[in-house]
């Protein structure tokens, strides 16, 4: 669930790219409900291939390698 007041709703564009990915779902906090959340977590236990096949997707659109270049660019520009 994004944060829904932030004024450029970046975490939802954020989220909405693993979503065009396949590796995500979005809940709007205003749709959110236990009601819905149980109608989701049925759909994935109806079909136990939809989570598996989501987190390989969801890996894909990471930057695994992010963290240590940020570092090296960081102590580049120290030098």
């Amino acid at each position: 669930m994004p944060y829904p007041y932030h004024k450029d709703q970046q975490q939802k564009r954020n989220a909405a790219n693993v979503v065009d990915k396949g590796g995500a779902w979005i809940i709007e906090e205003k749709d959110f409900s236990p009601e819905v959340l149980l109608e989701r977590m049925k759909m994935l236990f109806d079909n136990l291939q939809t989570l598996p096949r989501a987190a390989v997707r969801a890996k894909e659109c990471g930057l695994p390698e992010a963290a240590q270049y940020l570092a090296d660019l960081s102590l580049k520009i120290i030098k």
